[in-house]
């Protein structure tokens, strides 16, 4: 009654044990706002691919949804609390640093002369074509010699349908919980939840 004045208690177990909500769980690799992940994960891309230094970057234009450009395109952020929500900040922060690690987005990045640098060199812009969705994200990525190289980040690592791998999760298991004694087993256990809908019970 606190929340509304009609409610169906049928409705919490409609289709429980048949209908499994995890699989349309968008798990983050980064410790970001989400409309941060595709370009990231873009950028990064292109830089592996082609195998590109960071000195080789003169510009990186980001096209994006209309609420990336109003509300996460925020070039100088004051504190972490902000930076983890803009765009172009947590773009420049994960080509110096590997954002995977929490401990590493820092209140120090905001300072950091090489991300300030990449910073300087980041446009965002809204979607000139068609976006499947509110995350989708293109990169382009300008080279110091004119050279222009692209990456459509329609979908990425994390999202349902292109969900993380096993070492993906492994990773993202061990960063977090690095600071704590976990029983050995537990990961092992974890990843038995891959298959939860073929599990007997759980206790």
């Amino acid at each position: 009654d606190a929340f509304c004045p009609e409610y169906n208690k049928e409705a919490l177990s409609t289709e429980l044990g048949s209908t499994w909500e995890s699989l349309s769980i968008c798990f983050k690799t980064f410790p970001a706002h989400i409309t941060a992940h595709a370009p990231l994960m873009a950028t990064l891309e292109l830089l592996n691919v082609h195998k590109l230094p960071l000195s080789d970057i003169a510009r990186i234009t980001i096209y994006a949804s209309k609420k990336v450009v109003s509300h996460h395109n925020i070039k100088q952020p004051r504190d972490i609390m902000q930076a983890q929500y803009s765009v172009p900040f947590c773009l420049a922060a994960g080509l110096v640093v590997d954002l995977r690690d929490p401990d590493n987005f820092s209140s120090d990045l905001l300072e950091n002369h090489s991300v300030q640098s990449i910073l300087q060199k980041i446009d965002v812009r809204e979607h000139d074509k068609a976006a499947e969705h509110s995350w989708h994200a293109r990169v382009r990525v300008t080279l110091h010699d004119g050279q222009a190289i692209e990456h459509d980040a329609a979908q990425f690592r994390g999202l349902p349908n292109m969900p993380m791998s096993d070492n993906d999760i492994s990773t993202k298991f061990q960063l977090l919980t690095k600071r704590v004694t976990v029983p050995h087993h537990l990961l092992s256990d974890l990843m038995k939840m891959e298959d939860l809908q073929t599990l007997p019970g759980m206790v």
